[in-house]
């Protein structure tokens, strides 16, 4: 499954979960599983809740 940011908008995803989103993943999108891991790695989970 990819994660957008177009799909992070949908879920109501707040503006710092966002940018954080653009940040980690300039491409605007991504695997879940990196997804996941980026969240691991800066030890957040505000926007992995958004579809974790």
């Amino acid at each position: 499954m990819k994660v957008t940011i177009k799909w992070m908008k949908e879920l109501n995803a707040s503006e710092d979960d966002l940018a954080t989103f653009e940040e980690c993943i300039p491409t605007g999108e991504a695997d879940q599983l990196f997804v996941l891991n980026k969240c691991a790695e800066l030890s957040t989970n505000h926007f992995c809740d958004k579809f974790g």
